[in-house]
């Protein structure tokens, strides 16, 4: 009888051993994919911008195996009312701006970018994508920082020997007659 009352036991306390329902995923929304082509870097770019993930943002433009460097080539109308600001722009300046902007936004508020005149020339280890891109941050930044940003960026891309792409050199550039600020300008509002 006492060995009865023992299994029973034994049995009624298995169930913390049974499988429980799945918990829901947390809401840190991640769709980056593998960057084996030029094409997924833009897009895990685009992708990681607007839904303000400074992580995933940010392995857009290093080799995880190699840190390599990253270089940033801002518009000449902002380095010249400010020479010094871009001197040294790296991966954590890029991770400072991009904290500062996407903090400033209220939640349920992202950014909005588009991409057009897009141009990719493909070479086996290297790629050069061109587009012009308009740029939309509805921020609570208490100083008169634009909301809207325009221009032309040239990405260097290059790919390790496993075929993991990155963007290694970016280049702003002005848009002729347009009557927005650059990104170079939004990393400079941002970023100090």
């Amino acid at each position: 009888m006492k060995y009865i009352i023992l299994l029973i036991l034994i049995l009624f306390s298995c169930e913390n051993f049974l499988p429980r329902d799945p918990e829901e995923p947390n809401n840190t929304e991640t769709s980056f994919q593998r960057p084996d082509n030029p094409n997924i870097v833009v897009n895990n770019l685009l992708n990681s911008f607007t839904k303000k993930n400074t992580v995933n943002l940010l392995r857009c433009f290093q080799d995880d195996l190699n840190n390599s460097t990253f270089e940033f080539i801002p518009t000449q109308d902002v380095v010249s009312l400010n020479p010094n600001f871009f001197t040294n722009w790296d991966i954590k300046l890029e991770e400072y701006y991009l904290t500062t902007l996407f903090n400033s936004m209220d939640n349920g508020i992202s950014p909005i970018i588009t991409l057009s005149n897009r141009n990719l020339n493909i070479n086996p280890r290297s790629a050069i994508f061109e587009a012009d891109y308009y740029i939309k941050v509805q921020h609570n930044k208490s100083d008169d920082s634009e909301i809207e940003y325009e221009g032309k960026l040239i990405f260097n891309m290059v790919s390790t020997d496993d075929d993991y792409w990155y963007i290694q050199k970016w280049q702003d550039l002005n848009l002729d007659q347009s009557e927005f600020s650059t990104w170079t300008k939004l990393k400079f509002n941002f970023g100090k």
